[in-house]
Formats: C-alpha cells, structure tokens, sequence
C-alpha cells in the first residue's frame, strides 16, 4: 500500500528530471560562449515529394537525425544548440523510396528560421535563410 502512495511524488520527480534535461539543450557549448543560453534555430520543411523523407542535419561530417516528414506534409524542428554558429551544415533528406537531397551549405545563428521546400523533382528544391 505504501508503494502505490509514493507514485505520484515519483512522477512529479520524474517531470522536474524532464524538464531540467530540456532546459540544458538550451546551454551550449558553441562558439558563442560554454554554458551561454542560447536561442535555438529551427528548420521548416515542406515536403511536396510523392515520398516520405527522414531528415538528417550534418555538421561538419557529424550526422543527427531531425525527423521525419511524410508526403505532401510540412513540420518544424528544432536544430541542436551545437549547431548555432557552426561553419558547415547540410540538410540530409533520405527519400524512403528514393534518392537523397543534400542541400547547399549554410551557417544558422539564434532564432533563425531554415526553410526547405522539396520538390517531387529534387533538383527544384530549393533552402532559403
């Protein structure tokens, strides 16, 4: 009996755990300062492909899945505190039935806002700042 009492402090525990670990995505390592508080930038993607596609950011050879979008879909992520400032970035798009799209390289800085649209042909996909 006692151990169904503490589960409500555990999942109040376990919410403050949360929330920490979001709130320290926030503090980077980047070269604008370790531990400065920093204003992610965020990548919108329109997919206008007939495939779904999973997103992938690469940065500096070093690659992090963002998600996925489904055909004729658009979603907004989050880009890593990590790559706020960072010289060489790339958008990976994985076609699952498909080719891939990488995108031009670009450099994003706090509360920027990346917009990929892609095409149903690739080569008319276009990344605006």
């Amino acid at each position: 009996m006692k151990t169904f009492a503490m589960i409500p402090a555990l999942v109040a525990a376990s919410v403050v755990s949360v929330t920490g670990l979001l709130a320290q995505e926030e503090l980077t390592s980047s070269p604008l300062g370790a531990g400065q508080k920093v204003q992610l930038a965020q990548v919108q993607v329109a997919n206008y492909n007939w495939s779904d596609v999973h997103l992938y950011l690469d940065q500096d050879g070093h690659v992090t899945s963002l998600g996925f979008v489904g055909s004729m879909e658009t979603r907004q992520f989050k880009l890593p505190a990590s790559a706020v400032g960072s010289s060489q970035l790339r958008i990976v798009a994985h076609l699952i039935a498909g080719s891939d799209y990488v995108s031009p390289t670009f450099v994003v800085w706090p509360d920027d806002l990346v917009m990929l649209t892609l095409e149903n042909a690739l080569g008319q996909s276009t990344l605006k700042l």
